[in-house]
């Protein structure tokens, strides 16, 4: 029996990325952005560092 494999795509400047290819900067990049905008969606905002 096969197990289930999942792959996550990231459009970027209109192209399609595999998450797994994208260099660790690029992707820590990509995941703050994602991690911001669902953020958002729920309410929560950043605080500013300098406060």
């Amino acid at each position: 029996m096969k197990g289930v494999t999942i792959e996550n795509y990231v459009e970027i400047n209109g192209k399609v990325y595999l998450m797994d290819d994208l260099p660790p900067e690029e992707l820590r990049r990509v995941s703050e952005l994602i991690q911001e905008r669902m953020m958002n969606t729920v309410g929560f905002k950043r605080k500013d560092k300098s406060a």
